[in-house]
């Protein structure tokens, strides 16, 4: 092996060491409390591990008298409560970066969706392994952005980050409060008029008393300023109106 190429070797390791170490540690999960839009219900979620990895002990409430406490097999990253005192979140097993402190070897994990009833009981665990990012410094997919508990609808909806960056369609898995059954799977970009446009989701929330969910989009129209933009859209997730705020 010549000097070149060894020179080239320790060249190639020390950009890859750098990169590496430039995505920083992973973020850590504080014990969360999660309360109903009416107040009547609180879910408080206590992690075994600083990483959300493996069981989390689980205290709720009903106008602050304990419900039940149980310590759940996974941890709740996120979590929302229905006025019915259904619950609804996602997990990560090896964390929300997929370090097992087994190794690498262990895999990225899996990614969970958990419904549970008043009394809590688990009405649904679905699991779903996790794959490494094809692009640098992501998580494994599936990721979740966020959830939405809508009441009216008897809903819970889990936003699925694309794991395609380039493309960056956001999926929702629709799953019901009273089953804690998947019974749909929405794309709300692609019924969009100008989805031809970049657009990706900033937030998104259920009007109260009404099947509707807000969402709030970035748009990106090169060579013209960014613009916010606001739709209600349906159970489908059509639009009913769209609000478009240039620049």
């Amino acid at each position: 092996m010549t000097r070149t190429t060894l020179r080239l070797i320790a060249t190639q390791f020390a950009v890859c060491s750098i990169t590496l170490a430039s995505e920083g540690p992973p973020p850590i999960l504080n014990p969360a409390t999660y309360t109903s839009p009416s107040g009547e219900y609180t879910l408080s979620v206590n992690p075994t591990d600083l990483y959300g990895r493996g069981p989390a002990d689980c205290r709720f409430t009903k106008r602050g008298e304990v419900v039940w406490t149980n310590r759940l097999p996974f941890t709740l990253w996120q979590a929302g409560v229905a006025n019915s005192g259904h619950i609804g979140g996602y997990a990560y097993s090896h964390g929300w970066r997929g370090f097992s402190e087994e190794g690498f070897e262990a895999g990225m994990g899996n990614f969970i969706v958990a419904v549970l009833s008043p009394t809590g009981r688990i009405l649904g665990e679905h699991v779903s392994p996790r794959e490494d990012s094809h692009f640098l410094h992501t998580p494994p997919n599936p990721l979740c952005r966020g959830l939405v508990i809508d009441d009216h609808a008897n809903r819970l909806v889990v936003r699925i980050a694309d794991s395609d960056l380039n493309r960056g369609i956001e999926q929702w898995w629709v799953y019901a409060l009273n089953s804690g059954k998947r019974v749909a799977t929405l794309e709300p970009e692609t019924q969009m008029a100008d989805s031809k446009h970049s657009l990706s989701i900033i937030a998104a929330s259920a009007v109260p008393s009404t099947p509707l969910i807000l969402i709030h989009w970035w748009k990106v129209d090169y060579p013209r300023p960014p613009s916010g933009l606001f739709t209600l859209v349906d159970k489908t997730g059509k639009p009913v109106w769209v609000l478009t705020l240039d620049r």
